[in-house]
């Protein structure tokens, strides 16, 4: 039985397995009438899915007779010698290839000459040598027509274009980067393998297109050694007499260039004369010639192909057409496209196009190695897709000083199945002056990474910035960022371990990230560093899972300044913004203008071990444990907080674990309602001391309320450990399902003034007569203070007033002015000034 229509789905650059089907197969009856004739001149015809042991009669089986194979829709004739069945159906491939111009750049749009069967997984498309995945990377529009997404094509492009299933007549094929085979009865019995041609071995599996018998292969249906150049089926073989089409897309970025855009070049010291050819989009034919005449007219940092003769593995030699870079305008010195090529040399701060090198990983780093000092290398917008393996590097992109790389809104995804642990995609190790302007779209692609590889802690992260045991990270700027699905941290900021202050000048715009597996954001180690705005949702996977980190790795890390703009923290798994230190002593400071934390199933912003941070406003809400902690061993914490329907307490100041004194906290103003709901702790403001206390804590003109659910809470508690010097006064304290506050020895909170107003009509009093009146005051006790006044002129009538009884205060009035006084009706205000 043939191979099944598994269609090969690739990425660009490695492979991605999608679930697919070949959903377009041809009928018995579509072929019936072909089937008739051929009927005429050959023996007995059969159907089906398996091929016959015998005519239909039950008679031996001769030479002549048909097979038609339901399953593969390919018509065998039996060959009696060889007792085997033998394909007879044209599978003969069709390769177009065009050159992109302003209009295909523009619309996406190509139009093929030859027509195809659309979505049957039965063409093979490549860009630049670059393998492309049908329904991501390009849609088949119509047996005529591939349309890509907006900007993914790029004008002087090179795209071929592979059909293995042919409607038209003919084989425009012959090109070196086809190679075709008859399959034999040892490779029908996967006892040996196809082996391909050497002059067209790619040098890695993602680049191998395989067809058998016009139908494209899924990568996981063969194996592929780039050493022996050998092709092995997995599982299920073609079957003997199939053809079987081998297609690689390294040499198709030189396919179209003609003999005369060659022109003889002789590399410096060798004595052997070479072919150099340059892509027609960016150079032409007089240039090229120009360039063996006057260096200075190339333009620098441009890619050159040079046809080359190489040895193969079994000793022969053949053409093969490699990739260099012009670097040297002094020399003509070229030693490896992938090395230190010395030819044409960039200048001070020139720009390298990074898709003059291709779209593969190897071209990317390329470009990185030949931007010349404070140069620019410019990905432009399209789609990126790069990936490291196990015994790979560690870093996918590693920038470094004196550089800028610009996108224009450029997609860079986490290629499948990178199994390389503590995988880093952007790097930025111990590099100085380096930016990275405009705007990242970095997807991790966390769903088709290896199993079991989700769980690592350290997984893929996508931007990293770390100082190396030597070099400081220094001027870095970053612009924005838009990261989602890495395994790790969208961006972490952090110092190298042991060494102290140096990541320093580190300015950064703006960073969202959504469905990180560790951190959305990692602070390490800062000095000098300013991030305008962080967006960060949906983290989950491995501990902590908080939204924003800011802990640094060391206590002996001697931390500088770090200001963030805004923070909006929202449904992690952990905690909304985590801000710990290691040392109250450990210097540094943070300031941060707003924060907002919702919907988290940790604590909103939880503060602790560390000293003068600065938050303009909090707000938090709907938090699992919280709204905000001011923790242990903390000094110079100044907060505006407004903490509204969190499970737990609304605002929690707590040095019960410390082992040493917390102090200087000022949260004046701060307002905490609608928390503790269905929580067993959850009070408004809730302070704990601890053994070694709390000094100095400022939470004047505060407003709790409403706390508690089922549970009895209070809008503020102090009465837990040492707290001392409280400055405490509340403008609103209502609601609270336990009452206004549980205070410990010695704490006073001023509660807010009690104020009515009622009309009242005093009677005619005689000099030296008095009368009463008793008002109600909501929340007015004995022993409160009371202020009163009357609208009218008093005329020498005293008007004094007291808290009788509860929620009562009585006025009296005596009449002093040595007449006797009739006052005119008016209005009485009372004023209660609380005195606990």
């Amino acid at each position: 039985m043939g191979i099944s229509a598994n269609p090969a789905n690739r990425g660009q650059l490695v492979e991605t397995f999608v679930n697919t089907a070949y959903d377009k197969v041809e009928t018995v009856h579509d072929n019936l009438a072909a089937i008739l004739r051929l009927s005429d001149s050959f023996g007995d015809l059969q159907a089906g899915t398996t091929f016959p042991a015998a005519k239909s009669d039950g008679n031996a089986l001769e030479s002549g007779d048909l097979f038609f194979n339901e399953a593969t829709n390919v018509l065998y004739v039996y060959n009696a010698t060889t007792t085997t069945w033998v394909s007879i159906t044209n599978t003969s491939s069709i390769t177009e290839s065009i050159i992109v111009d302003a209009t295909m750049a523009s619309t996406g749009v190509l139009t093929t000459a030859n027509p195809y069967v659309e979505n049957s997984d039965s063409i093979a498309v490549f860009i630049q040598g670059v393998y492309q995945l049908s329904g991501t990377d390009y849609t088949e529009t119509d047996q005529n027509t591939i349309t890509f997404p907006p900007n993914r094509l790029n004008e002087g492009e090179l795209v071929a274009i592979v059909m293995g299933t042919v409607l038209a007549t003919g084989d425009i094929g012959g090109l070196q980067y086809e190679d075709k085979h008859i399959t034999t009865a040892e490779q029908a019995a996967g006892t040996t393998g196809y082996t391909i041609s050497a002059s067209i071995r790619p040098t890695r599996k993602s680049n191998l297109a395989v067809f058998v018998q016009g139908t494209k292969q899924a990568q996981s249906a063969f194996n592929y050694d780039p050493n022996t150049g050998i092709v092995t089926f997995a599982g299920e073989y073609p079957d003997e007499g199939d053809e079987v089409l081998f297609v690689t897309g390294e040499l198709v970025s030189t396919m179209d260039v003609p003999d005369a855009a060659y022109v003889p070049y002789t590399p410096a010291g060798t004595g052997t004369s070479s072919t150099v050819a340059k892509m027609l989009d960016s150079i032409s034919y007089d240039v090229l010639q120009d360039m063996i005449d006057d260096v200075a007219d190339i333009t620098i940092g441009q890619l050159i192909y040079i046809n080359e003769r190489t040895a193969d593995n079994g000793g022969g030699a053949w053409w093969k057409c490699v990739p260099y870079v012009a670097l040297d305008v002094n020399t003509y010195d070229v030693v490896d496209g992938d090395g230190a090529t010395k030819m044409f040399e960039l200048q001070f701060g020139d720009t390298v196009d990074v898709k003059q090198f291709g779209l593969s990983l190897e071209a990317a780093r390329r470009a990185i190695a030949v931007v010349p000092d404070y140069g620019v290398l410019d990905f432009g917008s399209g789609i990126y897709e790069y990936g490291e393996y196990s015994g790979g590097s560690r870093t996918v992109l590693a920038l470094k000083s004196n550089m800028t790389i610009k996108s224009d809104g450029a997609y860079f995804k986490l290629a499948d199945n990178c199994d390389r642990e503590n995988l880093i995609f952007f790097g930025l190790s111990g590099v100085e002056n380096v930016s990275m302007l405009g705007t990242y779209y970095l997807d991790g692609n966390r769903a088709n990474q290896p199993p079991g590889f989700l769980a690592l802690e350290d997984g893929a992260i996508g931007v990293f910035l770390e100082s190396s045991a030597t070099v400081q990270n220094n001027n870095i700027v970053i612009e924005n960022i838009i990261g989602k699905d890495w395994q790790s941290d969208t961006l972490y900021i952090g110092h190298n371990t042991g060494l102290a202050g140096v990541i320093r000048n580190v300015r950064i715009g703006h960073v969202y990230s959504d469905n990180a597996g560790r951190n959305g954001i990692s602070i390490t180690g800062w000095d000098d560093v300013v991030i305008e705005s962080i967006i960060t949702e949906n983290t989950q996977g491995t501990s902590p899972e908080t939204g924003v980190d800011i802990e640094p790795n060391s206590a002996s890390f001697l931390l500088g300044h770090l200001q963030i703009g805004s923070i909006l923290s929202r449904n992690n798994a952990g905690q909304g913004v985590w801000v710990l230190g290691k040392s109250i002593l450990q210097l540094g400071s943070v300031n941060i203008d707003n924060i907002s934390a919702y919907n988290n199933s940790g604590i909103g912003v939880f503060v602790a071990r560390t000293r003068d941070i600065s938050i303009g406003k909090v707000i938090t809400r709907s938090n699992s444990l919280g709204g905000i902690t001011i923790g242990a061993e903390v000094r110079n914490i100044k907060a505006l907080i407004e903490s509204k329907d969190n499970v737990g307490h609304g605002i929690n100041i707590d040095n019960e674990f410390g082992t040493v004194q917390s102090s200087d906290i000022c949260i004046a103003g701060s307002r905490s309602w609608n928390n503790g709901q269905n929580a067993v702790t959850g009070d408004g403001i809730t302070m704990h001391g601890g053994t070694f206390g709390i000094d100095n804590i400022d939470i004047s003109d505060v407003s709790c309320f409403d706390t508690g659910g089922a549970t009895q809470r209070y809008g503020i508690k102090t009465n837990l450990g040492t707290i001392t010097n409280l400055l405490a006064s509340a403008k609103r304290l209502d609601g609270n399902t336990a009452g206004k506050f549980l205070l410990g020895t010695g704490h006073f909170v001023r509660q807010p003034d009690l104020h009515t107003s009622v009309t009242y009509d005093p009677p005619s009093l005689i000099d030296g007569a008095s009368a009463s009146v008793d008002v109600t005051v909501t929340g007015a006790l004995v022993g409160d203070y009371v202020d009163v006044s009357f609208s009218n002129n008093q005329n020498g009538i005293i008007f004094h007033a007291y808290v009788k009884t509860t929620d009562t205060v009585s006025v009296k009035l005596v009449n002093h002015s040595g007449i006797t006084l009739d006052l005119a009706s008016g209005t009485l205000y009372i004023r209660v000034i609380k005195r606990t």
